[in-house]
């Protein structure tokens, strides 16, 4: 026969006290000598309840902060999907825009909450292309500082080491031979990544289609993670 732990014991007592039962009939079920000894069992039982319901309110609420945190990071993501533009490409603009949300420790978890494979196959797809995009605007405005570099005119071989420093919309408003090196830079992206923008275009508006959706059902309170308080071993 399987033993009754105390604490669930007296847990019982406290049940049948609140069904109505009398001290006698409870005494007499459980097999208590005197009511003294029932009530101090009564009375712990009533604390143990305090405490358990504490710990339960607590979990609770930090459960509720943490799927807080998941949704903050699904509209950052969502925020975060971005179509590049060759006109705001510098040789210091990072490969990936969400390379931040990454870093953070709570990214895995939302990896976990929203266990989705052809989401993440289309972010992926949606970062390799954002890649290959700054750098292939990277490469033209190299192309573009070397050409500029071995120019016969020296006022532009003077502003060779400009290019790429700043975005070509903030270049397009500076001195004449800058903006003439930039509008020449500017034709070749139009040109050359065009096609891979189009991709990259399609891939933001499926993926932010799909978080939006989940943002509305709030799939992510569903799953779980790691660092769910919900994964703390159950209350007893």
């Amino acid at each position: 026969m399987k033993t009754i732990s105390p604490v669930m014991r007296r847990r019982m007592l406290l049940d049948m006290e609140e069904k109505g039962l009398s001290d006698k009939e409870i005494r007499e079920k459980y097999g208590i000598v005197d009511n003294r000894t029932l009530r101090k069992h009564l009375g712990l039982a009533e604390k143990e309840r305090e405490i358990r319901e504490a710990r339960i309110r607590i979990l609770s609420e930090n459960q509720a902060e943490h799927l807080a945190e998941i949704r903050a990071m699904i509209e950052q993501l969502k925020d975060g999907l971005i179509v590049p533009w060759f006109g705001a490409i510098s040789f210091e603009t990072a490969l990936c825009p969400t390379g931040v949300l990454e870093a953070s420790p709570l990214f895995c978890s939302l990896r976990e909450h929203l266990p989705f494979p052809a989401l993440w196959r289309e972010y992926s797809s949606w970062k390799e292309k954002v890649e290959e995009y700054i750098c292939s605007c990277k490469k033209l405005l190299e192309e573009t500082r070397q050409e500029a570099a071995q120019s016969e005119n020296t006022e532009i071989r003077r502003i060779a080491a400009d290019i790429g420093s700043a975005s070509t919309a903030e270049a397009l408003g500076l001195a004449r031979p800058l903006h003439d090196m930039m509008m020449g830079y500017k034709t070749r992206a139009e040109g050359q990544l065009k096609p891979l923008s189009s991709e990259i275009v399609i891939l933001r508006e499926n993926l932010t289609n799909s978080l939006q959706e989940i943002l509305l059902r709030r799939d992510y309170i569903v799953y779980s993670c790691k660092l769910c308080p919900a994964q703390l071993s159950p209350l007893r």
